[in-house]
This record gives C-alpha cells, sequence and structure tokens, in this order.
C-alpha cells in the first residue's frame, strides 16, 4: 500500500487532494536560474544580517543591519562564492572556490580559499595564499577550524611541502594578511584539527588508509594518543570540542543492528561515553558548533528536520519557532550570541522556501528575502512523504510532488532518484521537482536502501546494490504508483544527478520497458572505470577508496560484477532515448563517464543527446549553466513524455 505520512494530496490515492484552478506557470527561468539567496549569516550581536544575492546575472554580497540601513554592498560576481559568515561583527569572511589544476598533475580539483572583507570600509584580503611552503593542490584552502576575535586571527589547517606527501599543519592567519604562520605540524595522514580560543592546539585526527589505522591526538600537555581503531575507512565522525573544551564529541552509529546514530564524548583520558542525544527514530544529520567548534546542538534526519540544543534558552526558542511555523520545513541556519534571534529558512509548501530572522523577543517573524523570485504562491506545488514497501518487504520512504492540474489522473511521471548514494530527500522547495510539477508532472524521490538518514541497516544495506536492489527500490516505486492508478505507464521518464544519473542509466539499461525517456546529469555509467579514476586520484586518502569500493561493490571489485551493473556495457538494452548533460570542470565524477555512454549508445544505434557544460562543475554551480540544463530536460521529456495541453493551468500569472 502507498501510505502518506503527511496530509493527503492526490485526489485518486489521497482523498485531501484539492486541485487548484488555473495555476499560473511562472517562466522556466524563474526555476532554473540560482536561488536569489546563495547562502546567509546573523551577526554575533543580532543587529546585521549578512546574504550572497544572484540577480541580473551576476552576484552580490550584501550586508544590511536589522530595521535600519544598508553596511555593505559588493559585486562579488568573479568569484564563485560559496558561503559567508561573519569574523565578530564588522568582518566577513567569504569561501570561494575555482576548478583548477596543478602544473604537474593529470587531474583537475576544486581550488578553494577564504577572503576577509571589512565591512565599513569594503576592504577585503584573501587569507592563507601566501603562506610560505603551501602545497601547491589542495581543495580544502581557507577552511577556520578556529576563530580568535579579539585578536583577528583565524585559524586554518593547510598541506605544507612540496613532495607528495604533505604535512597536514595548523596554522594561524591574521583576517587582514595573506600570510599565516604555523602553530603546529602534523603528518601526511592528519586529516583535521580542533584548536583552544588561545590558539593552541587540543586535538589532532590522523587517517592512514594504507595501513588502514585511524588515530585521535590530545594535546592537553602533550601530544597523548587518546583512540586508535584499525579500519578501511574513517570509522566515526568526529564533530567538535565538548562545551567545557576537556574532550571530543563523535558521531558513531550504535551497537545495536539497524541502530541510528548517536552523540559520545571522548574525554582526552580515552574514555568513551555515550550522551543523551541519539533518537531511536532518527540520524544525527547535522551538528551545530561554535567559533571554537564546541559542541552546541544536532539536527535530526526525517521529512521535516527537529533539533535539540545544550542551551535551554535556545532550545526554547527554537520549539517556540516551530510551533509558530506549524507543518513547515526550518532549516536554522544560525543565531545570535544571546539567543534572541535566530536565522533560518523555512517551506511550509504555500510558497516558495524564504529566509527568515525570528524574533524571540516579541514573537515575530521577519522576512528576509525568498530564495526565489517570480513564482507566485499559486504556482508552488505541494509536497508530501510517502511510503511503499519494496518487492523484499523493506519500507521504502519517498518525497512525492503533485501535479498542479485540474485533470483527475493518471499522470505523466517523472522518477528522480537523489544523488550520493549516501544522502536523502526531505520535504523542502526542490526547483527541479517544483518546475515539471508545476508543467503537469507527478515527481517521485524514492530513498532508496543505501540513503543516509534512516538508520546503519538501511544505509548498509545498499552496500554492494548499485545497480541491483537500490535500483529495485526505485523501480518498486514506479510500480506502486502506476497500481494505484496516479501513472501513466506510457509517460514516464527517470531523472537524476551524479547517483541518481548512475540510477536514471540503470533504469534505461536495466528495466527499458519502464521509461518513455532517460535523463542523466553528471552520471556515472562505468563502474570499474570510475574505481579505477579513484584508485589513481586517491593517493594518500586510500580511505576515499575504501569508501567506494564498500558501497558500489561491498568490497568486491571483480570486473565481472562490476560490468554486470555498469549501463555503459548494456547501451543494446535501451529502447528510451537518453539525454546525457555533463559539466566539463566535474572533478567529482569525470565528463568521460557520459563520454563512453554516449560513445557506447551511438554504436548501439541508440536515441541520444549529449550536452557538455563549458565551465560547470559537479554541482551546476553557474546560473548559465543551470538554466542551460533546465531547458534541455524541458524540451526533451516534453517531447517524450507529453502533458495533455488541457491538463495544465494558463501560460502566465
Amino acid at each position: 500500500m502507498f501510505r502518506v505520512l503527511l496530509v493527503g494530496l492526490c485526489l485518486a490515492v489521497f482523498p485531501g487532494f484539492q486541485a487548484q484552478a488555473q495555476a499560473p506557470q511562472p517562466p522556466l527561468e524563474a526555476y532554473g536560474s540560482l536561488p536569489f539567496v546563495s547562502d546567509a549569516d546573523l551577526s554575533p550581536d543580532g543587529q546585521s544580517v549578512a546574504v550572497i544575492l544572484n540577480m541580473n546575472g551576476g552576484k552580490y554580497l550584501l550586508v544590511q543591519a536589522i530595521g535600519g540601513e544598508q553596511r555593505l554592498a559588493l559585486n562579488i560576481s568573479e568569484h564563485k562564492a560559496r558561503s559567508v559568515s561573519f569574523f565578530g561583527n564588522d568582518n566577513l569572511i567569504l569561501r570561494s572556490s575555482i576548478t583548477t589544476r596543478a602544473n604537474y598533475s593529470r587531474y583537475d580539483y576544486e581550488y578553494s580559499g577564504a577572503i576577509s572583507i571589512e565591512i565599513k570600509s569594503g576592504d577585503f584580503q584573501q587569507l592563507f595564499y601566501r603562506t610560505r611552503d603551501l602545497h601547491p593542490r589542495q581543495g580544502g584552502l581557507g577552511r577556520m577550524v578556529g576563530r580568535n576575535v579579539e585578536e583577528e586571527l583565524a585559524y586554518m589547517p593547510g598541506y605544507t611541502g612540496n613532495t607528495n606527501t604533505p604535512s597536514y599543519d595548523l596554522y594561524s592567519n591574521r583576517i587582514n594578511r595573506s600570510t599565516g604562520r604555523r602553530v603546529e605540524r602534523g603528518t601526511q595522514h592528519t586529516i583535521d584539527w580542533f584548536v583552544g580560543p588561545d590558539g593552541e592546539a587540543i586535538a589532532r585526527e590522523d587517517f592512514n588508509g594504507r595501513d588502514e589505522t585511524y588515530r585521535i591526538y590530545g594535546y592537553v600537555d602533550d601530544r597523548e594518543l587518546i583512540y586508535e581503531e584499525e579500519s578501511p575507512t574513517i570509522p566515526i565522525s568526529l564533530v567538535g570540542l565538548t562545551e567545557t573544551l576537556d574532550g571530543l564529541y563523535f558521531v558513531a552509529t550504535g551497537s545495536e543492528e539497524g541502530a541510528y546514530s548517536s552523540l559520545y564524548r571522548l574525554g582526552f583520558d580515552g574514555a568513551i561515553t555515550e550522551t543523551d542525544f541519539g533518537r531511536p527514530d532518527a540520524d544525527i544529520a547535522n551538528v551545530y558548533m561554535d567559533d571554537s567548534r564546541a559542541f552546541q546542538g544536532v539536527r535530526y534526519s526525517g521529512s521535516l528536520p527537529s533539533y535539540r540544543f545544550v542551551d535551554q534558552t535556545l532550545q526554547t526558542n527554537v520549539d517556540s519557532m516551530i510551533e509558530a511555523f506549524p507543518d513547515g520545513m526550518v532549516s536554522i541556519l544560525t543565531w545570535s550570541h544571546d539567543a534572541s534571534r535566530i536565522l533560518f529558512r523555512g517551506f511550509d509548501g504555500q510558497d516558495v522556501d524564504r529566509y527568515f530572522i525570528y524574533d524571540a523577543s516579541a514573537g515575530s517573524f521577519m522576512s528576509i528575502a525568498a530564495s526565489r523570485q517570480n513564482i507566485p504562491p499559486q504556482a508552488v506545488a505541494s509536497v508530501v512523504a510517502v511510503e511503499y514497501a519494496a518487492r523484499d518487504g523493506l519500507t521504502i520512504p519517498a518525497i512525492a510532488t503533485f501535479p498542479l492540474t485540474q485533470a483527475p489522473g493518471p499522470y505523466p511521471t517523472i522518477i528522480m532518484p537523489h544523488g550520493g548514494p549516501a544522502s536523502y530527500d526531505r520535504i523542502d522547495f526542490d526547483w527541479m521537482a517544483q518546475y515539471f510539477a508545476n508543467r503537469g508532472y507527478l515527481v517521485l524521490q524514492p530513498n532508496f536502501r543505501g540513503s543516509s538518514g534512516f538508520g546503519d541497516a538501511f544505509q548498509t544495506a545498499g552496500d554492494g546494490e548499485w545497480g541491483r536492489a537500490m535500483q529495485d527500490d526505485i523501480t518498486d516505486g514506479l510500480d506502486y504508483l502506476i497500481a494505484e492508478g496516479v501513472t501513466d505507464p506510457e509517460r514516464v521518464c527517470i531523472v537524476g544527478a551524479s547517483y541518481g544519473g548512475y540510477a536514471a542509466l540503470a533504469g534505461g539499461a536495466f528495466t527499458p520497458d519502464k521509461y518513455a525517456c532517460v535523463v542523466a546529469i553528471a552520471g556515472v555509467s562505468d563502474l570499474d572505470e570510475m574505481l579505477d579514476q579513484v584508485r589513481r586520484e586517491s593517493g594518500r586518502r586510500r580511505g576515499r577508496l575504501a569508501y567506494w569500493e564498500q558501497s558500489i561493490a561491498a568490497g568486491d571489485t571483480d570486473n565481472d560484477r562490476l560490468d554486470a551493473v555498469s549501463p555503459v556495457k548494456y547501451a543494446e538494452n535501451f529502447q528510451a532515448p537518453v539525454l546525457l548533460i555533463h559539466g566539463k570542470d566535474d572533478t567529482v565524477v569525470p565528463i568521460r563517464q557520459s563520454t563512453l555512454m554516449n560513445s557506447a549508445l551511438r554504436r548501439a544505434d541508440k536515441q541520444v543527446e549529449f550536452i557538455k557544460l563549458d565551465g560547470e562543475d559537479h554541482w551546476l554551480s553557474t546560473g548559465e549553466t543551470r538554466l542551460a540544463t533546465l531547458r534541455a530536460m524541458d524540451e526533451f521529456v516534453s517531447r517524450h513524455a507529453p502533458v495533455a495541453a488541457a491538463s495544465i493551468g494558463n501560460e502566465n500569472p
């Protein structure tokens, strides 16, 4: 039985559905453009908000005093800006990246950096990049692990040395300078540092993938080994310091079969104790930390997120905020030091997602900005959480976005598996799902086994099941929609990106009679080739290779086993036309994966279109290429799985 977890919406399955009459159709650009707001942060005193805006084809940084004047406005279009955060109340740190390649390397990587900006003057400085002896190829440069706001010092790790085995050292950097000073030396196996407010190292995390050894060192008096474990991958997720800086917290799965993740305390004496932050029905999806990376609270997984914080004032204010935002998705970003103001992004299914500040003292909400422009509330499709049973009885959670249509169905349908695969879809404004729902399509986003967020047993059930049970879960979701009468089996497309792109190709290869079209964005097509690529690039990061070998093949990387679930080997099976879209600067899934698939389909005389996106990475980060992607998908899907003209609303709002 296809079971709704939240409010019923679809007439054929869910009796509460009420179709919108003459729903407006905003232009494609309203969905395909980058969101109006890319990122936002609240100042520690709660008096100002900083936002990265995408508008008029450019990117801008704005700082606004709440209820007052504009403090800063900068054009940052030349940067691939990723995030912005306050450094105290008067300075900002902008994180950005660029796809590049070191002179001696065959592989591209995403080079990142941090730029400090003085709000009053607008003066800026790229941090750290002129530091002596920095290794030329590293992706996480500019990541802060600690701050001393009074001294205007940022603490950042970086690889040092020009050898193939650089050490990962800890540096301090004044926010108005481009050079850092080394505080502590690490090794080639160091992966993280934890720092006290005084800038002294408190702890270091190491992982030697070649020797399969994971270690944590404490620096209370002198460097001392406090934890060691043999593992082919990083066994725990070290997340932050204890509130009193006398130990560390880590997230790991409980010992019981199928257990959800929990929070553990590791004392500097090596003692481990489980905290009461774990829940029996949800994973810890995110951990909140302060500027010193001291633990503050957690976000739990689920169709709608929930929260628990250490500070009771903050917890009370968050509870009041969520209670005043009923049935809505609340994604907490940050809050003022006194917890009186909370910045969050919210989506209630009645409008696009928006950024708000909740003022606890007044019990009021201040709208900062809508994440999308030119999409009226009447054009927003309903989103619900649903469940269905897989063929082996496993319950599969999913997200359904229902078409804005006056027709009772069955509907043309898009099956949209997520990337990862260790990720999950939840109730939110998904720009791609919303676009197609607005045009008359039912969109199903299945959280197949192997997805995170639903317990360890559910996630590990996906190990080695690429193209097998994971793909069956996706197919079973489609079959349930057809059985319930809401999906027209002749008008179904499968669309996905990254792992979802692989799943789309696997759908076309292994269940070819199910789909009228296949769209794969940055998808994997040849698993053996993909693992070879990871093997060549892993170097000191041997754990990355072990992770992918376990996820893809449960450790059995025999060529025949990998070929058996590689869509590129089954081009002859395809019946549906295929659209391949791939960024030329993709450093996660190389464009060669789509090139191989395109060649195989053409040799098999199948219908295939291949779009190469200049200057695009793995995440559709630029507005121009995201628009190009949606335009191509819209034309392709509507050609092969058309929506009857009578079933959609007016052309204009």
